[in-house]
C-alpha cells in the first residue's frame, strides 16, 4: 500500500513539475515576444516604405513564432529569425553600427533596395585624407524564396463537375509553378452560379494579394453576421466558411475556417518550419492532404474517371475519417451500374472509427437511398 502511495506521489510531483515548466516556458516566450515587438516598434520608422507596409505581417509572424510555432511555415521562420538577429545583444554603443547593418540586411531579405557605406580608411602617411567610400547595395543570400516577395501569387476561378453530377466552383492559387485549389463554392445564388461566386472570391483574394504582399501570414478567423470567415482582420475577409463548403471538407464551419488558413499558408509555402520539419503530420495536416487528393480527383473526373477513383482511394488512405471520397467512389460505381460496389464502399466508410457523426449520416443516407 505504501509503495502505491509513493508511486502516486511521485507521479503527482512529476505532473506538477511538468506543468510548472510549461508555464515558465510560456511566460518566457511571452516576454521574448514583448521584447521583439518593442524592438520592431522602435526601428520600423527607419524602414523603407515597402517594408513599413509589412509591419502588421511581421507582428503576426513574431506572435506565432513565439506562441504558435507549429503553425509557422519555413519562410515565416526565416523572416522571424532574420528580424530577431537585428536585436542588440547588449547595450554596448559600439554595437550600433552592426545593428544598423543587420537591419539593412533584414530589409534586403524582404526585397528592399538598401545600401551601406563601408568605413572610411584610416589616414596614413601615403593617404592623409582618405576619401569616403561610395555606398554599395546590400546583398543577402536568400535561403528560401518568400511568397509575396520573391514570387507572386495569382488566383483563377473555374467550374468542375464531380461524380454524381455535382457542380463545384473552385478558386485556384497559383505560385512558383504550383497550383492548388484553396476555395470551393458548392451553391449559387439567384444572381450568381457557383462559378461566378468563385470568380468573386478569386477577385477578392487577388485584390488583397496586390495590396498586401504578406497577407497570407496574417490570416485569422472571425465571425460576420453569424458566419465564420477568413481574412486579415476588420472588413478584410475574403472567404466565408459556409455549411455546404464545410460538408465538402468533412468539417463544421468553424473548423473549416481554421483549416482554410492552413490550406492557404501551405499552398503559398509548402515547407513547414524547420524546428517542426521532422514531426509526424497532425490530424489537420492529414485532412488537408486528403482534401488535396479528393480535389485532384474532382479535376480528373470528366477526362479520366479511373484516375479520379485512384485519387479518391488515396484520399481515404491518407485520412480514412474523411467521408466525401467514399461518396465520390460510390457515385463512380453507380455510373457504371455497379450497385454492389457502391454499397460496399459506403458500408466501409460507415464502419470507420473516428468519423464524425455528420459524415456518417451522409454515408448512411446515401446507402439507404440505394435500397
Amino acid at each position: 500500500m505504501n509503495s502505491m502511495r509513493n508511486s502516486a506521489l511521485k507521479l503527482a510531483t512529476l505532473v506538477v513539475l511538468s506543468m510548472g515548466c510549461l508555464l515558465a516556458g510560456a511566460q518566457d516566450n511571452q516576454q521574448k515576444l514583448s521584447a521583439a515587438l518593442g524592438w520592431l516598434k522602435k526601428v520600423q520608422g527607419g524602414f523603407t516604405p515597402e517594408v513599413k507596409k509589412d509591419v502588421p505581417a511581421l507582428e503576426s509572424i513574431l506572435r506565432r513564432y513565439f506562441l504558435e510555432p507549429d503553425n509557422l511555415r519555413a519562410t515565416e521562420e526565416d523572416i522571424a529569425l532574420a528580424f530577431l538577429d537585428t536585436m542588440p545583444k547588449d547595450s554596448d554603443l559600439e554595437a550600433r553600427g552592426g545593428t544598423l547593418d543587420k537591419l539593412k540586411r533584414f530589409e534586403a531579405l524582404l526585397g528592399a533596395k538598401t545600401t551601406t557605406t563601408p568605413p572610411t580608411p584610416k589616414a596614413t602617411a601615403k593617404n592623409p585624407k582618405p576619401k569616403r567610400p561610395k555606398s554599395v547595395p546590400v546583398k543577402v543570400v536568400v535561403k528560401r524564396k518568400i511568397p509575396g516577395v520573391h514570387s507572386k501569387a495569382s488566383f483563377t476561378a473555374e467550374s468542375r463537375t464531380a461524380p454524381g453530377g455535382k457542380t463545384i466552383g473552385v478558386v485556384q492559387l497559383n505560385i512558383a509553378g504550383r497550383s492548388k485549389t484553396v476555395v470551393e463554392v458548392l451553391a449559387g445564388t439567384s444572381k450568381l452560379d457557383a462559378k461566378k461566386r468563385a470568380q468573386v472570391v478569386a477577385l477578392r483574394m487577388q485584390s488583397l494579394n496586390q495590396s498586401n504582399r504578406l497577407w497570407w501570414t496574417m490570416l485569422k478567423v472571425a465571425q460576420v453576421k453569424g458566419q465564420y470567415v477568413v481574412g486579415t482582420g476588420g472588413k478584410n475577409f475574403v472567404i466565408t466558411a459556409d455549411s455546404a463548403f464545410a460538408r465538402e471538407w468533412g468539417l463544421m464551419p468553424n473548423a473549416l475556417a481554421s483549416q482554410l488558413i492552413l490550406k492557404i499558408r501551405s499552398s503559398m509555402d509548402p515547407e513547414k518550419s524547420e524546428q517542426f520539419g521532422g514531426r509526424d503530420l497532425s490530424a489537420e495536416e492529414l485532412r488537408i492532404a486528403a482534401i488535396d487528393l479528393r480535389q485532384q480527383g474532382d479535376a480528373l473526373y470528366v477526362s479520366n474517371p479511373s484516375g479520379a477513383e485512384a485519387k479518391y482511394k488515396s484520399a481515404i488512405a491518407n485520412d480514412s475519417t474523411y467521408g466525401v471520397p467514399y461518396l465520390r467512389i460510390a457515385d463512380l460505381h453507380l455510373a457504371k451500374k455497379n450497385l454492389d460496389g457502391a454499397k460496399a464502399i459506403l458500408e466501409e466508410g460507415i464502419k470507420v472509427p473516428g468519423m464524425s457523426a455528420d459524415q456518417k449520416a451522409s454515408l448512411e443516407s446515401k446507402l439507404k437511398s440505394l435500397g
